[in-house]
């Protein structure tokens, strides 16, 4: 999802985020109209649009709370295996 929403590059097998940059894609999804989030965000898949202000917030919250990866810290992300 990372690469959805430009948080790392949608093209690079691997990349760093921090947790906050899901904070922020979720903020912007919000305020967005349901037609208008595709546009924003064109790599999200149709059928998750709706979800995804939901799923930035849940994947923010599961790294600070559950794995307590603080905003300061980037961590690692593998996108291709």
């Amino acid at each position: 999802m990372a690469s959805e929403v430009n948080i790392v590059d949608p093209k690079a097998s691997s990349g760093k985020a921090k947790p906050i940059q899901y904070l922020n894609a979720a903020k912007i999804a919000c305020k967005l109209k349901a037609e208008e989030v595709k546009y924003v965000f064109p790599n999200v898949d149709s059928k998750d649009l709706p979800f995804l202000s939901m799923d930035m917030i849940y994947q923010f919250s599961l790294l600070v709370d559950g794995f307590e990866v603080y905003n300061v810290s980037k961590y690692p992300l593998i996108l291709v295996v």
